[in-house]
This record gives structure tokens, sequence and C-alpha cells, in this order.
């Protein structure tokens, strides 16, 4: 099976979306065929392949253009894919534009829906938080095959947007007992945060 996964970011920017997306895709690498397409950023190689998955990256001038710049590309590696996953922001708005042009299976896996905090969450403007609760209704809204939150709030957030709760497989994440082992205590920071022994 060939599955693509179109993220926004991907290792090695930092983040723990971009940890959980790598997990997820050198996992499915060691049965399939696995490609992710991702923004290219300042320093990082157009494509490589890191852990059995091939990485495509295609450079953008801001984030929100991510999906006009990588339409040629994502067309290309979507006619291959017999699965999409994607998720928020401009991944989400390409893998739409390219459903149009495969019959490839897409799933949507959201880590957070933030709808209505966008202005008191966030503290942004209301015009700017008016733009990025549309855009993130319209990215989640889309038709996608499968949905895969990874809390039941999340889930619940999917419901309340109107996807059929059919259509929604809550997945929690996983833990990397590698990247997250248990670490013997700092005595001298417990006492400098007044934390009891």
């Amino acid at each position: 099976m060939s599955i693509l996964y179109i993220y926004d970011y991907y290792p090695p920017h930092i983040g723990g979306a971009e940890v959980l997306y790598s997990k997820i895709a050198e996992h499915f690498a060691n049965k399939h065929i696995v490609t992710v397409l991702t923004q290219r950023l300042p320093g990082y190689a157009s494509e490589e392949i890191i852990n059995n998955v091939r990485i495509v990256r295609v450079g953008s001038p801001v984030r929100v253009l991510f999906p006009f710049f990588a339409f040629f590309k994502g067309l290309s590696l979507a006619r291959k894919a017999d699965i999409i996953q994607t998720s928020l922001y401009s991944a989400a708005v390409l893998t739409w534009f390219l459903s149009f042009f495969t019959k490839a299976k897409r799933v949507f896996m959201t880590l957070e829906v933030i709808g209505e905090k966008w202005g008191t969450l966030l503290g942004l403007n209301p015009i700017s938080a008016f733009f990025n609760k549309f855009a993130e209704g319209f990215a989640v809204t889309r038709k996608y095959d499968a949905y895969t939150p990874i809390s039941e709030n999340t889930k619940s957030q999917l419901v309340q947007l109107g996807i059929p709760e059919e259509k929604i497989t809550r997945i929690y994440c996983g833990i990397d007992e590698v990247l997250f082992s248990p670490r013997a205590k700092d005595k001298d920071l417990q006492n400098m945060l007044g934390i009891p022994k």
C-alpha cells in the first residue's frame, strides 16, 4: 500500500505534532511505501529518505500559500497513493484540492479544534480570530473518508461541526519511552520550586 502524508511541518522542524507525525510515518514505513509532503524551510533538503520515509519538501513564502505552491508536486504524489492522511492547517486545504483528482482514501487526523476560542485562548484581535476560525472550520469540514482525533474532546468538537460520528475513530497518541523516559529527580530543582520530596 502507498501512503501519502501531507503536513504543514515535519522534522527536523521542532514541535510535538511533528514528533507524532514522524513516529506514525516511520511505523507504517516498515510495511508500506510512505511519502511525506511538507513545507520546505530554509536549510532543509528538498527531498530525502529518513527511516524508510521519503520526505518531499516544497518551498512556500508563507504557510497559508503552501497549498498553491505544492499543488503540482502533491498531485503527482497523490495519484500514486492509496491513502492520504493530513492534519490542520494549510495541509488540509492542499489535501482537499487534491481530492478532486485522486481516488485515494482521505484520513483527517486532528490534534485540536480551537473553534470559538481563537480570540480568547490565543488573544487574537476579533478580525484575525474570525478568519482563523473560518479557515479551521473550512479545513475540518471538507469530506474525508475517516477522521482520527487524538482525544474525546476533539472528537466531540468534530461532532459539533457536523462530522458524522460513524466516520470518527478516536486514537490516543502513544508514548515513546525512549524519547520520554523517567529521569532521576533533580533535588536542587525540587527545592528551588518548593516541591516536597
